[in-house]
């Protein structure tokens, strides 16, 4: 499998905002690393770069273990899992074309079928005249970051994709988020400002920095949703609302559980009670307006 992908989408999306920075690994957080895999392919008519063209040019070597792996990340396993899990399976099929395996093999191959899928939505959206994006904020392991979802229209039919989860290494003012998604949206669109007509976001900071021309919406649902915690925050104690929130996002993570009835069964009885409460202050708000 060889494909061009362009030069931009390479070194500034794979080889820098996709890099884990916070990572002992080398293999995650190294630029030189990261790029080392798209330089050193070979083609007949070029080594690695295709200079007329300003693009990279990726060969993935072993097509087998290339699906297979895009296909256990796809499941949600980690790339020390997904290493472990293309081992046995070698092992246990007898399967010798799966060649051999380890982290950095399996982190290329998840830098190759991310350069592939950027180099398509980039083609697409030079080929849209218009779309909008959705931001959310949120933190994973201590680290914070703001996920990206991308809509436009093709043929006749509304996609909706996850684009990226940005990493947040500086204060988060509406500011540096629009810095880094503008970032993103320019190597994948030169001409993205005049194509963009809506963002949609979680928080109000995030809309406060915009383009002439572009609906800015904050999320209803976020809005009553800080409305219902301020009315917990006034009934109950200062840490009711963050508890429950901390309990519920502990839970979440209990794999072990989770594979059980018991969580499930938890948060969905935690969110029918707060959602039980959220409607009898409703009706109570409305029966006072009446009276």
């Amino acid at each position: 499998m060889r494909i061009l992908v362009d030069k931009n989408i390479v070194e500034r999306i794979i080889g820098d905002m996709l890099l884990d920075v916070d990572s002992d690994d080398d293999n995650l957080n190294s630029a030189v690393v990261a790029l080392r895999i798209f330089q050193l392919e070979e083609d007949d008519d070029c080594e690695g770069v295709d200079l007329n063209s300003g693009r990279y040019l990726v060969v993935v070597p072993n097509l087998l273990q290339f699906k297979l792996v895009v296909r256990y990340i796809r499941s949600g396993l980690s790339f020390r899992q997904c290493c472990e899990v293309l081992k046995v399976t070698k092992e246990t099929k007898s399967l010798g074309q799966i060649g051999c395996t380890n982290m950095s093999k399996v982190i290329a191959c998840a830098r190759y079928i991310c350069a592939m899928a950027y180099q398509m939505i980039s083609d697409l959206l030079k080929s849209v005249w218009a779309f909008s994006i959705a931001l959310d904020g949120g933190n994973k392991s201590s680290t914070s970051y703001l996920d990206v979802r991308l809509r436009f229209s093709v043929n006749e039919v509304m996609h909706n994709i996850h684009l990226v989860a940005l990493p947040m290494r500086e204060r988060h003012t509406g500011q540096y988020m629009f810095n880094i998604v503008s970032d993103l949206l320019g190597v994948l669109c030169e001409n993205w400002e005049s194509k963009l007509i809506g963002i949609t976001s979680d928080g109000k900071r995030l809309t406060q920095v915009s383009l002439p021309g572009c609906y800015r919406v904050w999320c209803a649902a976020h809005q009553m949703d800080l409305v219902v915690q301020k009315i917990f925050l006034k009934l109950c104690s200062d840490s009711f609302v963050s508890n429950v929130m901390s309990m519920t996002g502990h839970l979440r993570r209990q794999t072990n559980l989770i594979l059980g009835t018991f969580v499930a069964n938890l948060l969905e009885d935690l969110r029918t009670v707060m959602n039980n409460i959220k409607w009898w202050f409703i009706a109570l708000l409305y029966y006072l307006q009446k009276v």
